[in-house]
């Protein structure tokens, strides 16, 4: 196995994103697969688009809010994964109740409470 080679800073390439451009870019697309398609895509960046709408003042939730979100999605996991156990008899993945991936999750389901509260 060898080494990987070692580039000096001076000889890297310049990350040039823009944090606040790319979080649009992801809500507009989510934004823009619903309303085409009256579904959501099944793959999206949705902390940055969750984000962006929180930024702009779209979404809007109170320490309770955030409870209850986390109440509701936890209960959809569990609903998952039970019916996942009774159709296939495979036991649901316990990394889907990690903080990470939970956090990501709360905020897809707001995003998603959200556009469809304001039916497009």
């Amino acid at each position: 196995m060898k080494p990987k080679a070692y580039i000096s800073p001076s000889h890297q390439i310049e990350n040039k994103v823009n944090a606040a451009e790319e979080m649009e870019k992801a809500f507009n697309f989510i934004e823009k697969v619903y309303k085409e398609k009256g579904e959501f895509p099944i793959i999206a960046n949705w902390s940055d688009a969750f984000i962006y709408a929180e930024l702009k003042g779209l979404i809007k939730l109170s320490v309770k809010d955030k409870q209850d979100l986390k109440i509701q999605v936890l209960s959809i996991i569990k609903s998952k994964q039970l019916q996942k156990r009774l159709d296939t008899g495979i036991k649901g993945n316990s990394n889907e109740f990690e903080d990470g991936n939970l956090k990501v999750q709360c905020r897809k389901r707001a995003l998603i409470n959200y556009l469809q509260r304001i039916k497009l």
